[in-house]
């Protein structure tokens, strides 16, 4: 009789206490490994989603800086592109990038044209070169220190660029970083 009635009662309260230690431990096992899969994801897409916006505004500027007459003006954060039109010569246009570092963007400006090609940008440098004087060389060198002295002897442009998120309001970044040398084909 007195095994039926112990199976009846339930639990006792030492018995509650450790299966509720327990669960609690494996509950928080398995909220830490969602968090940590939850960042991981949110990394890779901001890492995707940058890297895309990157690369699209590279695709852009290497395009327009290939198909420039030449360099008009140049600084670390910004640079400025003539255009003619091949067809009449007396129609020339400017093409400014312009880093702006207090607003995080990168912006294209044509006429009274303003278009944002990169935002949540952290670092952004223009470099510029021009030819070797040695004859059958294709090496590149440094133009002068800013200001340079004379821009239209510029050959190539070098852009470097960071940029970067935060992941779920925390400090820890997903960056992407993009580089490229090019040459203006019209000179």
């Amino acid at each position: 009789m007195q095994s039926s009635t112990r199976a009846r009662n339930g639990m006792t309260l030492v018995e509650l206490l450790i299966a509720m230690g327990l669960g609690s431990v494996v509950l928080a096992v398995i909220m830490a490994v969602m968090l940590f899969s939850a960042r991981s994801f949110a990394a890779l897409v901001n890492y995707a989603d940058l890297d895309n916006y990157s690369r699209a505004a590279l695709d852009e500027m290497t395009m327009e800086i290939r198909q420039a007459d030449f360099l008009v003006s140049g600084s670390p954060t910004s640079m400025t592109l003539r255009y003619s039109n091949p067809t009449d010569s007396t129609q020339v246009w400017d093409v400014q990038y312009v880093y702006h570092p207090a607003d995080n963007v990168l912006v294209r400006l044509q006429g009274g044209a303003r278009r944002v090609l990169l935002e949540e940008c952290d670092f952004l440098e223009f470099s510029f070169y021009k030819r070797n004087p040695a004859a059958n060389s294709f090496d590149l060198y440094m133009t002068a220190p800013f200001p340079l002295v004379n821009p239209p002897e510029c050959k190539a442009v070098q852009m470097r660029w960071i940029c970067s998120r935060q992941i779920m309001q925390q400090a820890v970044n997903t960056e992407s970083v993009q580089s490229a040398r090019v040459i203006i084909r019209k000179k």
